[in-house]
């Protein structure tokens, strides 16, 4: 009878002990990415580009990852680019990757990484952009919020001169989407001629953010593209 006894109290406890241990083990095979703020599996950007001047082309640029790729020990993702819209003319971009909320990236013929995004700013802090090809650019963290997309929480960093000359907002950023100016793009516009808009975000092929200010993810007809502004 006692072993009889013994058995009915010593299985429950091992259930529970065996139902703990799953448990944890599917924590711990939960992908360590999930928690990314840019650089996650089966991400795309449709990101609209045109000349500052009338009547002038516009084009969209369709950026995602495929591949990983490693560089003295370090993984990457490989990131492509292509600006048709059958997605036929592909041109390999570069390596991004990322850690502790900051996504770096090395540009292709290029073995020199740089900083794109830092989500772990806070207010009042100061952001500086050194892109290989371009002057460096410091902005202010003006502002930190959360911003509801597709049912989901998200940080927004909105960016502005330093102070005195703070009033006017000239780069946002939202987590998992990337700046509002196209994922290459963090300040925005840096060098006079080609200004860029975000207009669709996907993740695993749906999509996951639109610009309110277009109806479509892909123009190259700039009297499209005007028209869609004058419906505002």
């Amino acid at each position: 009878m006692k072993k009889k006894n013994f058995l009915k109290i010593l299985i429950p406890v091992l259930l529970i002990v065996m139902a703990i241990f799953s448990g944890c083990k599917e924590k711990e095979e939960i992908p360590a990415q999930q928690n990314n703020t840019i650089v996650n599996d089966n991400s795309s950007w449709a990101v609209l580009g045109h000349v500052v001047c009338p009547d002038c082309p516009v084009f969209t640029e369709y950026i995602y990852f495929d591949g990983d790729s490693t560089l003295e020990g370090t993984t990457y993702k490989k990131v492509f680019l292509c600006n048709d819209k059958l997605h036929d003319n592909i041109k390999y971009q570069g390596l991004i990757r990322e850690e502790d909320k900051k996504t770096y990236f090395i540009p292709a013929n290029s073995e020199t990484e740089y900083l794109l995004y830092d989500f772990s700013l806070e207010e009042g802090m100061i952001f500086t952009y050194m892109e290989i090809s371009a002057f460096p650019v410091s902005l202010y963290v003006k502002n930190i919020n959360f911003v509801e997309i597709n049912g989901v929480q998200l940080k927004q960093i909105q960016f502005t001169k330093q102070p005195p000359y703070d009033d006017v907002v000239r780069a946002t950023w939202i987590e998992k989407i990337g700046s509002l100016d196209g994922l290459f793009y963090p300040c925005g516009m840096l060098v006079p001629g080609v200004k860029r808009e975000l207009l669709c975000y996907f993740q695993s092929n749906e999509l996951f953010y639109k610009n309110p200010e277009y109806s479509e993810c892909y123009y190259d007809n700039v009297n499209e593209v005007q028209n869609e502004l004058i419906k505002q």
